[in-house]
C-alpha cells in the first residue's frame, strides 16, 4: 500500500477518499499517478455514492469483509491501474 485514510475517523468513505487526495494537492504533492480503492464498502452505487461516481469510476475493487482481498481481485486491481496508466500514456502522445 502507498497510503490509506484515517482509520481514526470514519464516515462516508467517498469522502474520505476524494479528501485524501485534495490533501495531497494541498501540501504540493503531485496527484498519484493511478490510484485504486480497495474497499468492502461500496463506493459506486446507490444514493450516497451519486455525486462523485464519476470520479470513482474505474478506481474501485470491491472486497467483501468476510471473504477478503483475493488473488481474482488483485488481478481486477492491477488491470485498471494499468488501464489507468496506458491512458495517461496515450493523452501525453496526443500533446
Amino acid at each position: 500500500f502507498f497510503d490509506t485514510t484515517s482509520v481514526s475517523h470514519f464516515g462516508a468513505r467517498q469522502h474520505e477518499i476524494a479528501s485524501w487526495l485534495d490533501q495531497r494537492k494541498g501540501r504540493g504533492e503531485a496527484p498519484p499517478s493511478a490510484w485504486i480503492c480497495l474497499d468492502d464498502e461500496e463506493l459506486l452505487d446507490g444514493h450516497d455514492c451519486e455525486a462523485r461516481r464519476g470520479f470513482f469510476e474505474g478506481h474501485v475493487v470491491q472486497t467483501k469483509s468476510e471473504v477478503g482481498f483475493t488473488a481474482e481481485l488483485a488481478e481486477q486491481a492491477i488491470s485498471l491501474l494499468r488501464s489507468q496508466l496506458l491512458q495517461q500514456q496515450q493523452q501525453q502522445q496526443q500533446l
